[in-house]
C-alpha cells in the first residue's frame, strides 16, 4: 500500500517537473525560427509507472516538427519508456525467462510490461549495440592499420520458456 502511495506521488512530482521544464524551453527558445504549434501529450513507462505528459509541439521553417522537451531529455522520437526501466527489464531478462520478468517486474516495480513487450525491447536494445558497435569497428577500419583478421562478435538471445504439447 505504502509503495503505491510513494509511487503516485513519485509521477505526479515527475509530471509537474517535466511540465515546468517543457514552459522553461518555451519562454527560451529563439523567437522568429520555431513557431510555437501547440501541445501534445505522450504516455511515457518510468520506474514509478506510467505518466502522462503534455509538451509543446514547435515547426521551423522548413516545416519539421520539434519537441524541445524531449529533445532536453533526449528522449527519441518514438521511445515510450525510460532507459532506466528498460534497462532494468533487459537486466531481469539475463537471469530468467521473458515470463518470470513480468513476476519479477511486478514485485520490483509495482507495475509491468506484457512479456512479449519485454522480448521485444530486449531485442531492439540488442540491434542498438551491434549498430553501434558495427560503427566502432567501421571507424577502426577507415584507420590506415594493416589488414588483419578482426573477430566476430556472436551474439546469443536464450529464453527458457517451456511450452507443454
Amino acid at each position: 500500500m505504502l509503495f503505491k502511495i510513494l509511487q503516485n506521488i513519485a509521477r505526479k512530482v515527475f509530471e509537474k517537473a517535466i511540465t515546468d521544464i517543457d514552459d522553461y524551453l518555451r519562454h527560451k527558445r529563439k523567437r522568429g525560427e520555431l513557431k510555437n504549434t501547440g501541445k501534445k501529450k505522450k504516455y511515457f513507462l518510468t520506474r514509478f509507472g506510467d505518466i502522462l505528459y503534455a509538451r509543446t509541439r514547435y515547426q521551423d521553417r522548413q516545416g519539421k516538427a520539434h519537441y524541445l522537451l524531449d529533445e532536453a531529455l533526449s528522449i527519441s522520437k518514438n521511445q515510450k519508456i525510460s532507459l532506466c526501466r528498460a534497462m532494468i527489464e533487459c537486466f531481469l531478462s539475463t537471469f530468467s525467462s521473458y515470463r518470470e520478468v513480468v513476476n519479477q517486474a511486478r514485485l520490483l516495480l509495482g507495475n509491468f510490461y506484457s512479456y512479449e513487450s519485454i522480448r521485444r525491447g530486449v531485442i531492439k536494445g540488442a540491434k542498438l549495440i551491434i549498430e553501434n558497435q558495427k560503427r566502432k569497428l567501421q571507424k577502426i577500419r577507415n584507420l590506415e592499420y594493416p589488414e588483419g583478421n578482426s573477430l566476430d562478435a556472436a551474439y546469443l538471445e536464450a529464453d527458457a520458456t517451456y511450452i507443454t504439447l
